[in-house]
């Protein structure tokens, strides 16, 4: 465990996404995410709206080895 010590470590939320024109998602499966916890938001890829469904499903740390000047 000693060389853990040698990193910095960040924690960033690990999340699943679909997308409903991306993955030609239809209405029956649009309700399930959103039963399923999903949430829907809308964002802008390459100039064009699109619906995501994210939910958080835990976390990744990424660690980063520290050097001394």
């Amino acid at each position: 465990m000693p060389e853990l010590n040698k990193f910095t470590w960040n924690r960033y939320d690990d999340e699943d996404f679909w997308f409903k024109n991306l993955h030609h998602l239809d209405q029956q499966e649009i309700s399930e995410l959103l039963k399923t916890g999903f949430i829907e938001d809308e964002i802008v890829i390459d100039g064009i709206i699109e619906t995501r469904f994210s939910r958080k499903v835990g976390n990744v740390w990424i660690g980063r080895k520290s050097y001394s000047l």
